[in-house]
C-alpha cells in the first residue's frame, strides 16, 4: 500500500504540474503523504531515482517549512542510495541544503529546529571535511545576522559540530585571529589576508560548499563581541572549547 501511494502521489503530481493545476496547497498535501509512506514502502531504489528530479523541484516550490520536510525525504533516498552502489552522496544534495541557510525563510520558519537537526546530520555524515568546513562557516555567518533564538541555535549546532568532527580546523583559525588582536594589529588586514593556497579563493557566495573554501573564522570574533550577553557566551565557550 506505502509503495501505492508513493507511486499514485508522485504521479498525480507530475501530471498536475503539467496541466498547470497544481497550487501550493495540492503541493503540501502530495509532500506530507509521500514522507509519510516512506518510511513504510519497500520499492526498488531506482523507482526512488526516477522520481528524485520530481522531489528537488518540489523544494522550491512550497514554504520553507515544507521544504524541510521535502529535503528530509531526499535524504533518505540520497543515502540509501550511496549505501546500495558505495558511492558519495550527490553534491546536488549538499548545494541544496547549503542553499536553504541563507533562504530569508529560515529567519521566520516554524520548523527552525527541524532544519537545524538535518544540518546535523548532514554534516556529521559527511566525510569531506572542506564542505563541513564551508557549512560551518555559513552558519556562523548566518548565526551573526540572525535574532536572538536563531542564532543561539546555530551555535549549539556548531558546537555539536565540532564535538563529532575532531578534523576540523576551527580552533586554529580562530587562534590566528587573536594573535593578531593581542598584538593591536588592523582586523581588516587579517580578515582579507590571501590564502596561502594561491588558487584557492574564499567565496563566500558559492553555490557549492566545496566551492566556498573559507580561509577564516573571524565571525567568532565579531559574535564574542555581540551586544546579547547568551550569544557573545556561547561564542567564547566555542572559541575556548
Amino acid at each position: 500500500m506505502a509503495n501505492n501511494l508513493i507511486e499514485m502521489y508522485l504521479n498525480l503530481y507530475s501530471n498536475l504540474t503539467k496541466s498547470k493545476t497544481l497550487d501550493t496547497k495540492m503541493m503540501t498535501s502530495l509532500l506530507v503523504g509521500v514522507h509519510r509512506a516512506y518510511p513504510y514502502s519497500k520499492m526498488k531504489n531506482d523507482l526512488f531515482e526516477q522520481h528524485l528530479q520530481t522531489l528537488y523541484t518540489l523544494v522550491h516550490q512550497v514554504n520553507f517549512r515544507m521544504r524541510v520536510v521535502a529535503m528530509v525525504l531526499i535524504k533518505n533516498i540520497v543515502s540509501k542510495r550511496a549505501q546500495l552502489l558505495k558511492c558519495p552522496i550527490e553534491d546536488r544534495f549538499y548545494n541544496l541544503v547549503f542553499g536553504q541557510l541563507i533562504e530569508p525563510d529560515l529567519q521566520i520558519c516554524s520548523r527552525q529546529d527541524a532544519f537545524i537537526n538535518l544540518l546535523l546530520s548532514v554534516i556529521n555524515e559527511d566525510t569531506v571535511v572542506e564542505r563541513k568546513e564551508a557549512f560551518v562557516k555559513r552558519m556562523l555567518q548566518v548565526a551573526l545576522n540572525s535574532q536572538h533564538d536563531l542564532a543561539l541555535k546555530l551555535m549549539t549546532a556548531i558546537s555539536k559540530i565540532k564535538g563529532y568532527n575532531a578534523d576540523l580546523c576551527v580552533n586554529n583559525l580562530e587562534e590566528k585571529h587573536e594573535n593578531v588582536d593581542e598584538e593591536d594589529e588592523n582586523l581588516g588586514s587579517w580578515v582579507h589576508r590571501q590564502s596561502h593556497k594561491p588558487n584557492k579563493k574564499c567565496d563566500l557566495l558559492a553555490r557549492n560548499p566545496r566551492a566556498a573554501r573559507p580561509d577564516n573564522y573571524f565571525e567568532y570574533y565579531l559574535l564574542k563581541r555581540s551586544y546579547d550577553p547568551p550569544l557573545a557566551q556561547a561564542a567564547q565557550t566555542l572559541i575556548k572549547n
